[in-house]
């Protein structure tokens, strides 16, 4: 088996047969007849899609398959286990017909596909459709093959040395046809061949292999050859001339550079020897001969072309020889990394570009020469596109570090048309020929890449100001202290996320930023500005609206500090610039009402501070806020710079003046209203009887020194001098302050004994005030502000326990009134939730809530006794001189609980009512559920109506058993003078409360008086029962009816069945509910007892009927 093997070919039918008889169907000439071609694979049957091998001769087949295979530098550590595992797979699943086994960059890769990446070689394995190897058969049935990674030369081989031999050897093909072929196919590999060393940069001449040995006698009489062959050279001629033409790099999507330029010529030079050699070739020379032999006119033009390919060989050797003397210096600016280093190197290549100019036999033009800069120009592009790292901007986000890349690649480049105009000048003044080469070939890429580079500063500057991409600060996210801060800051996101969407669009094509030769950039960059301005609107709109929400200064500033950032771009710099005046004159407007308010405001003061440090004090807060605005000026060095604001600075200043004098002079008031006899004031008791409130005391201080110590206070707070006089009072402020503050808790308290106790209270309390009286007594007559208290007298004072005993004593009768304001609350009875129940249910569900709540009322009253004895523990050490007092007490507190437990049995009856006759404007819902049926022949409810109306009538008399096990408080504390009369009897004889059991009755008679009338609905039917039914059939049956008559009442009774069985079975009447499935069942079985009479007699009628006939019949018969 060769190096390359070709696969089997496949068997090709045509769709009709019978037109195939007569001619060719794949090379008839007519194009009018459709031909239809069908490519199959033979269908094995029976095949298992899976064939199975022991282990031995499957590892023997993957052994051959590995030493089958040749590729390039395959060792055999190359194989790996995923490999084997697909070549296992391979032989064994035979619906798999190919294997390719090949490098994938350094691993060996086997698939079942074609390679879709790039390879050098690759080994490929073939079978038959279903075929399964065999180890003693495996090389004769496998089809195996190596192919490089060139597709045209694998295409090449195998057709010149296989196919074509064969078929051009073929003489079983009819003469045209096969003529027609043969000169396809030549002109196929010359095609062929001319693409496939092409890509090598080579002109290469297909030469038939069978033309050498064709003598020329023998040619020149096949007069198909001779055409055929002169296709051939004429392919040749068109061949070498396009490879003479060329000579320039026709790449323009390339950046070419005066490397490339050299690497081009030599390339020719190279290509042109080639041609010059294969010139030579025995083949081609004896193809020459056999045209020549027939006069061919082909021939001609391709041998004239041989001194036009030496010519051409003689241009390349001298550019080729001219050119390497950029190679060096070109290397050297090659190998330069910053941009800044190629300004040394530019003049000495552009020199030599002169040096060529002047001195080259071919290379002079200034085509050429232009050529030669503009690839100067591009390999500077080059080196700079190679500095420039997009990463930086796009991932890193380095937007100050990508500036500066940028601005580096323009003044390198603008450095370099600088130097060129000056060597282009210099030439032009000295040399002999002008320079006057166009500039727009050479520097429309590098004005491209500037401005390009200039593109992307803008876009860096973007990021800066809307996306917040500085790597030497971090730029905080705008916020907004408004009412509206959220929105705000929702919108600045929103400005970010349109930016950022911006950015990934340029993101997705920085391919092309600084590739000058996609002109697609000029409508990114457009796009991209167009948005920008947008995202200008946006933010033009959000200054607007945040301003409009700013009401003083302070947010101005915060606002222009959280927006400093836009203010950086240039064309939203006007709007900055208005808005930085509207918060000077905010400024300018706050000083003016400050001053308007120093002037109407001079009276006015805190209510918490005295009269003139009060107005001094709020001077200087007025003084301060604008000190303060002042610093925020200061410290915003950032602000732009605004026209007016030297005229508001100047009066801030006069007005920071003008408040100073101010308050100077009211210091001066306060000094002179003083007076000097402050140690006069201090001589007088410390407390005295209230005038305008009988009963009660009053602190006796001169409130003149309270004032004077506040006053004195704020102003050595103001930074200003007090007084000698005054500073002698001064200095005992504090204990003055202390003893005030005692003393008017002293007062406070015992003026809130006082005046928190009633008049009867005080009586109660009489004994326990006397006591304080007592304690504070010399702070009426004795001591005065003057003298040193001790604080045995101040601690005397202050421990009050009157005060904590009248607390308790308040907290106490309010828990007691509470309670029972609960106990009111606390119904006996409680119906809610209304369901229907048995009347043994509803009278064990009421005994049962009662009982419950009968628990929690016996609870509270414990819990008032427990209160009640607190209280009498507190006046417990006087309670023989306020006896009277405390029964009154108790007296007062066993009315309450009286009140609270009628009211509590008065609402047990209302709920009681409220279920038994409804909220008044609906009907009530059903409480007790009463069976209705018949007993002896007549109606009875179960339960009775009687025993209905005996559970509530008793409903008042149950509620007074329960509350019998409530004795009266002043009975508990044994202070009753006379004989009182228990809770529960009150209850019993309470007007209310019987009132309340009368309308209980009167709904169970409301009941009674509907039940009445529902009765009524079964009237018609009381005959079923109540008629004899014995005597009725006897009369029934004297009276002979007839079978008409029979067979109406049959079916009258199904009709009263029918009846009564739509009947309502459940009513709901009143507060009752009645259950009629018993009653009814009950008269139904009447209607069924009626009907089996009613039949019986029909057929004992009937049966002595037909006996009378029978006997009739039987008597008459006979005779």
């Amino acid at each position: 088996m060769s190096g390359i093997n070709p696969p089997e070919s496949k068997s090709v039918h045509a769709s009709e047969k019978a037109k195939t008889e007569d001619k060719d169907s794949l090379f008839s000439s007519e194009d009018s007849e459709e031909k239809i071609v069908k490519i199959f694979t033979p269908e094995v049957e029976n095949l298992s899609p899976v064939q199975e091998y022991d282990e031995d001769e499957l590892l023997q087949l993957v052994t051959y398959i590995k030493d089958l295979t040749i590729l390039y530098d395959l060792r055999p550590d190359d194989w790996n286990e995923e490999c084997e595992h697909t070549i296992r797979c391979w032989l064994t699943d035979l619906s798999e017909p190919l294997l390719m086994i090949f490098f994938d960059g350094e691993e060996l890769t086997c698939d079942t596909f074609v390679p879709t990446v790039s390879i050098i070689d690759a080994t490929y394995f073939l079978r038959e459709p279903g075929l399964a190897f065999t180890v003693q058969h495996f090389h004769d049935e496998i089809i195996f093959g190596t192919i490089n990674g060139s597709i045209e030369g694998s295409l090449l081989q195998v057709i010149e040395n296989t196919y074509a031999p064969v078929l051009l050897r073929s003489q079983n093909w009819p003469d045209s046809v096969k003529n027609d072929f043969n000169h396809s196919l030549h002109m196929f590999l010359a095609k062929l061949t001319d693409l496939h060393y092409k890509l090598h940069g080579l002109t290469v001449l297909y030469v038939p292999k069978i033309i050498i040995s064709v003598p020329v006698e023998v040619a020149t009489e096949d007069k198909e050859f001779i055409k055929r062959m002169e296709g051939v050279v004429v392919y040749w001629t068109k061949q070498v001339r396009v490879g003479l033409q060329d000579q320039e790099q026709n790449t323009a999507e390339d950046l070419r550079c005066p490397i490339d330029e050299y690497n081009f010529w030599r390339n020719r030079y190279e290509n042109l020897l080639g041609l010059n050699y294969q010139l030579e070739n025995e083949s081609i020379k004896h193809l020459c001969n056999i045209l020549m032999a027939v006069q061919s006119s082909y021939v001609k033009q391709f041998r004239a072309l041989a001194e036009e390919i030496i010519h051409n060989v003689e241009e390349a050797k001298s550019n080729i020889e001219f050119l390497n003397t950029l190679t060096e210096p070109c290397n050297e600016l090659a190998s330069l990394k910053q941009p800044q280093e190629f300004g040394p190197l530019l003049p000495k290549i552009l020199n030599l570009i002169r040096y060529i100019w002047m001195k080259s036999p071919y290379y002079n033009t200034q085509e050429k020469i232009t050529i030669i800069c503009r690839s100067l120009s591009n390999q500077i592009i080059r080196q700079c596109s190679q500095f420039i790292d997009m990463d930086i901007i796009f991932l890193q986000k380095h937007t100050k570090n990508a500036i500066k890349m940028f601005e580096t690649c323009i003044q390198c480049l603008t450095d370099y048309i600088r130097t060129y105009i000056l060597v282009s000048s210099a030439h032009s003044e000295f040399g002999q020929i002008p320079w006057e080469l166009d500039k727009a070939p050479i520097f429309n890429h590098v004005d491209s890449y500037i401005q390009r580079c200039k593109d992307m500063i803008e876009v860096c500057e973007a990021m800066i100001v809307f996306g917040r991409f500085d790597e030497t600060e971090d730029i905080p996210k705008p916020l907004f202290g408004t009412s509206k801060g959220q929105q705000f800051e929702s919108w600045a996101d929103r400005i970010e996320k349109m930016f950022n969407d911006s950015l990934e669009d340029i993101e997705r094509v920085k391919f092309r930023i600084l590739d000058v030769q996609q002109a697609e950039w000029y409508d990114d960059i457009l796009k991209f500005r167009t948005r920008m301005k947008d995202i200008e609107v946006v933010v033009e709109n959000l200054t607007n609206a945040v301003f409009d929400e700013i009401a003083n200064v302070e947010e101005g500033i915060e606002t222009l500090a959280a927006m400093y950032n836009y203010s950086k771009r240039k064309t939203l710099f006007s709007l900055f610039d208005g808005k930085t005046l509207q918060v000077y004159k905010m400024f300018r407007a706050e000083i003016l009402d400050t001053k308007q308010d120093t002037q109407t405001e001079s009276e006015m003061y805190p209510n918490l501070m005295p009269y003139y440090s009060g107005r001094a004090q709020l001077l200087k807060m007025k003084k301060h806020r604008l000190t303060l605005l002042k610093k925020m000026f200061d410290d915003a060095g950032w602000m732009l710079p605004c026209s007016i604001s030297k005229d508001v600075f100047a009066q801030y200043q006069k007005l920071i003046a003008s408040i100073d004098d101010k308050i100077f002079n009211l210091y001066r008031k306060w000094i002179d209203s003083i007076g000097e006899d402050i140690n006069l004031r201090l001589q007088r008791p410390l407390m005295c009887k209230s005038i305008s409130k009988p009963g009660l005391l009053e602190c006796n201080i001169d409130r003149s020194l309270m004032e004077m110590f506040k006053e004195a206070k704020y102003w050595d707070a103001l930074n200003f001098e007090i007084p000698t006089y005054v500073k002698s009072v001064y200095q005992k402020a504090d204990s003055l302050r202390f003893i005030y503050e005692c003393v008017l808790n002293v007062v406070l308290d015992y003026n809130k004994i006082v005046s928190s106790l009633s008049d009867e209270e005080r009586l109660l309390f009489k004994p326990l005030i006397s006591n304080v009286e007592k304690k504070i007594s010399p702070g009426l007559s004795k001591l005065t502000w003057a003298a040193d208290i001790g604080d045995e007298y101040i601690a005397e004072c202050s421990n009050n326990t009157a005060e904590d005993f009248v607390d308790d004593y308040k907290q106490c009768n309010l828990q007691i009134v509470l309670i029972c304001e609960k106990i009111c609350d606390t119904p006996l009875i409680s119906l809610t939730q209304y369901t229907v129940m048995e009347l043994q249910e509803l009278v064990d569900e009421l005994t049962k809530n009662m009982n419950d709540t009968l628990g929690k009322l016996i609870s509270c009253y414990h819990t008032i006794i427990e209160f009640l004895v607190m209280v009498f523990e507190g006046f417990e050490n006087v309670m023989g001189s306020m006896a009277n007092q405390w029964v009154r007490y108790i007296n007062n507190f066993d009315r309450l609980m009286e009140e609270a437990l009628k009211i509590c049995c008065k609402n047990s009856l209302q709920s009681m009512f409220e279920a038994l006759h409804g909220d008044g404007t609906t009907d009530p819902n059903p409480l007790i559920k009463i069976e209705v049926n018949l007993i002896g022949n007549k109606i009875n409810f179960n339960p009775t109506l009687v025993n209905v109306a005996r559970v509530i009538s008793n409903v008042q008399n149950t509620l007074v058993e329960a509350v019998k096990s409530l004795p009266r408080l002043n009975d508990k504390f044994h202070v009753s003078e006379t004989d009182y009369i228990p809770y529960a009897d009150l209850i019993y004889n309470d007007k209310d409360c019987k009132h309340m059991q009368q309308q209980l009755n009167q709904e169970v008679r409301v009941a009674v008086e509907k039940i009445k009338d529902y009765i009524k609905v079964w009237e018609p039917f009381r005959d079923l029962w109540e008629v004899d039914k014995d005597k009725f059939m006897e009369r029934y049956e004297e009276e002979d009816p007839s079978a008409t008559l029979f067979d109406a009442n049959i079916g009258r009774y199904t009709e009263l069945a029918n009846n009564v069985q739509i009947q309502d079975t459940v009513s709901d009447v009143h507060f009752l509910q009645i259950n009629c499935s018993d009653l009814k069942k009950a008269i139904i079985e009447h209607c069924v007892e009626w009907q089996n009479k009613m039949c019986l007699l029909l057929f004992n009628l009937t049966e002595r009927k037909i006996d009378d006939i029978y006997e009739y019949m039987e008597k008459f018969g006979k005779e």
